[in-house]
């Protein structure tokens, strides 16, 4: 059984959780339970349902929990737009993001907001740790601790770290002045909203995982993600090239070989060489990790073939 919660919905939820889902209610279970399972009950929930045709309504009446507010669209609308229907809707001083396939660890939400508690609001939003595991294709698990806090917006842009959506939390706040997600992005959506988000607020770092993200490689996505990330650098083009001449090669570089791994990925070795070399010519003092990374790909893709050529 569910564990029951007498809990009434707060007038003014301090934080406001959203999870956007589609055909996911096997694993929907777990990550609803993290969220009740915080030590801050203060909060709301807003699942949007991005037209499964799952169980998904059946598992949140089986929640039965009044913070929970589900909302569900007719047609399959991509994550950008579940997550902005979410917000939309949040009453919370602060927004954190959960994705339906992943967890929080109890004390998320708490240690999250005592850092924002603490900080003035140019600080306007925080990051923490996370235990990231990595399925299909090449599979990997590692802690990920943040160490880097303050005027990130250059090193998001250079790739010198990450943000993983899970370990988010920002003040409802500054959508008033950089709005809610691109729609027209299927993918990097989320990166597109951090960029226009530290390039006017600074974002502070909770060392400590919070969060277990459970990474599985979706084939035959390489060229949506390429059309994303072309829309994305068109779009940030001025900020990329205010950079400078050679930080802004390495930006564009940087996609052309995160491309060229995603295509090789989906078997794509035409498509991934391609990226590849545009890459080493743009910049080729790339950090030694994206060639290792392009390197296992490429071996990955090799053996595969060996496997289906011997099937």
């Amino acid at each position: 059984m569910a564990q029951a919660f007498a809990i009434e919905a707060a007038a003014e939820p301090l934080v406001s959780v959203v999870i956007p889902t589609y055909n996911r209610a096997g694993v929907l279970y777990y990550a609803l339970h993290s969220v009740m399972n915080q030590t801050l009950q203060n909060f709301e929930v807003f699942v949007v349902d991005d037209a499964s045709d799952d169980a998904t309504p059946e598992l949140i009446e089986y929640f039965d929990d009044p913070r929970i507010h589900y909302i569900r669209f007719a047609t399959n609308r991509k994550a950008a737009a579940a997550r902005n229907a979410g917000m939309s809707e949040a009453r919370g001083k602060y927004i954190a993001f959960l994705d339906s396939d992943d967890e929080w660890l109890p004390e998320k939400l708490e240690k999250q907001v005592a850092c924002l508690e603490s900080l003035s609001d140019e600080w306007g939003c925080c990051y923490t740790g996370a235990f990231v595991n990595k399925v299909g294709g090449l599979t990997r698990h590692r802690i990920y601790r943040p160490r880097r806090s303050g005027a990130l917006v250059r090193d998001l842009l250079k790739g010198n770290f990450v943000i993983w959506t899970p370990t988010f939390m920002f003040r409802r706040s500054c959508l008033e002045d950089i709005g809610l997600m691109d729609e027209r992005l299927v993918r990097s959506q989320d990166v597109d909203f951090y960029i226009r988000l530290l390039s006017r607020y600074k974002l502070a770092a909770v060392p400590d995982p919070l969060a277990n993200i459970f990474l599985v490689l979706n084939k035959n996505l390489a060229r949506v993600a390429a059309e994303s990330r072309a829309i994305l650098l068109a779009k940030h083009s001025e900020l990329i090239d205010s950079l400078g001449f050679f930080s802004s090669r390495y930006v564009y570089s940087m996609s052309d070989m995160i491309q060229a791994e995603a295509f090789m990925a989906d078997g794509d070795s035409t498509a991934a060489w391609r990226s590849f070399r545009t890459a080493v010519a743009r910049n080729p003092f790339l950090p030694p990790r994206r060639y290792a990374a392009f390197a296992r790909r490429v071996v990955s893709s090799m053996l595969e073939s060996r496997r289906r050529g011997t099937a």
